[in-house]
């Protein structure tokens, strides 16, 4: 297999790296609920809005054109989400048009998007540099959650929403831990080097506390063997399986040593999310008992407005969705029925064009290119496609979705200048 060309071997430029530290971290919204950096994260939300408000359209105009249906893809779900979101819940509910666009303004992040696409088309950031500074983070953000849990009391920080589950534990976001997690698997899925299983071991017990671990940890594993059973024979796959199964009970052991409790806990909401989904039974667990009146709610809300759905309510509106309907309702707990009950067969679709852009992507890489990072990726949207289907993912986190389509496209360009370069040669 072929590595990267030259043009993508060249010096990594630290100080490159260190910006798309504080970017992407704020892209991605990793610290949203912390204490202090929540505010911090409103103010990125408004300079993203300002950047695609002030700067962006001289930028445009400067070029003439926007050059590729991506981009457009991306101008117009900023505009179009929030817009058709707020109409549709000030139809259903009354709710004040200002109020549907505020609930909807996490929407402007998309804009630093278009920033890092320019970026990439500049050649201000390479897409090696964007890959170290992924993997920094992902070991950064790793070391960070295990220093909170092992330090700090979740108890002392229950006026934080957000910041913990019920006062009993932290509830982190992991994507980049995750996003570690997979590049070191597959590395050492392609390559038989047990060192990266290692790693790849030692950031999945460091991101154990994130937020969805639960359904998490389901997907994670069968992405792993999808593409286990895609790139290995016969032979190879079933001496793969002990090791994984080996592998499997050392981490489960591992962490049953350093956090009894929590290990327990989670083998009872998994107990407890296959009784609910298999049986349809209630059980101790009060989160996976709600999920059937949920989806009651989001079947009945879908049904009475299938095209535009029933939009966002604001928090800061009559109580929020749970006082307005009467009942506890949030639209990602019943997954993609969820996304139907909010956004209508139009929203969802308009969402779901991400996964289009990545598909095409994806075709026009050849098949003889070969990176770590492309693996990755595909690994990443693979995970967000499954996912999305229980928890609608592919909505809230559509800014970190698109950053992954991003990568491919820049990947998609790197193989054909490489092919360009190997043809000169």
């Amino acid at each position: 297999m072929n590595g990267h060309p030259q043009s993508s071997v060249s010096r990594i430029r630290p100080d490159r790296v260190w910006l798309l530290l504080l970017v992407l971290p704020m892209t991605f919204r990793t610290f949203t609920f912390f204490p202090v950096l929540s505010q911090l994260q409103e103010v990125w939300n408004a300079l993203s809005f300002l950047y695609f408000l002030l700067i962006y359209p001289g930028w445009f105009s400067r070029n003439f054109k926007i050059t590729s249906a991506f981009e457009w893809y991306i101008v117009g779900l900023i505009i179009l989400a929030p817009f058709l979101t707020a109409l549709a819940a000030w139809r259903e509910f009354s709710q004040p048009f200002l109020y549907g666009l505020l609930a909807q303004r996490s929407v402007a992040v998309i804009a630093s998007v278009l920033f890092l696409l320019r970026g990439m088309r500049e050649k201000w950031i390479t897409l090696r540099e964007l890959e170290r500074a992924m993997l920094v983070l992902a070991w950064g953000t790793a070391v960070l959650y295990v220093a909170t849990k092992v330090t700090l009391n979740p108890a002392n920080f229950s006026s934080y929403p957000g910041f913990t589950l019920g006062a009993e534990e932290f509830a982190f976001q992991g994507y980049f831990i995750f996003f570690g997690m997979i590049y070191y698997a597959f590395i050492a899925l392609r390559r038989q080097q047990p060192k990266y299983y290692a790693l790849a071991l030692l950031l999945l017990v460091c991101g154990v506390q994130k937020k969805g671990m639960r359904q998490g940890l389901l997907f994670l594993f069968l992405t792993f063997f999808f593409f286990a059973y895609r790139w290995l024979d016969g032979g190879r796959l079933l001496r793969l399986l002990p090791k994984a199964l080996l592998i499997f009970t050392v981490m489960i052991g591992a962490l049953f040593v350093l956090s009894p409790d929590s290990t327990t806990e989670m083998a009872g909401k998994f107990n407890d999310l296959f009784t609910v989904i298999l049986a349809g039974n209630n059980v101790e667990d009060p989160s996976a008992n709600a999920r059937i009146g949920e989806s009651a709610i989001a079947l009945t809300g879908f049904v009475k407005h299938p095209l535009l759905g029933n939009g966002k309510i604001s928090v800061q509106w009559q109580g929020g969705t749970s006082s307005v309907l009467g009942d506890y309702f949030d639209a990602n707990d019943v997954g993609l029925l969820g996304m139907f009950f909010s956004l209508g067969i139009v929203g969802v679709v308009l969402y779901s064009g991400q996964f289009f852009f990545a598909y095409f992507a994806l075709r026009r890489i050849p098949g003889d290119y070969y990176s770590p990072m492309l693996d990755a990726v595909k690994g990443v949207l693979f995970n967000f496609g499954l996912s999305s289907i229980s928890n609608g993912a592919f909505v809230p986190d559509v800014t970190i979705l698109l950053i992954f389509v991003l990568l491919l496209r820049a990947m998609r360009e790197e193989a054909v200048q490489q092919k360009a370069l190997t043809l000169e040669g």
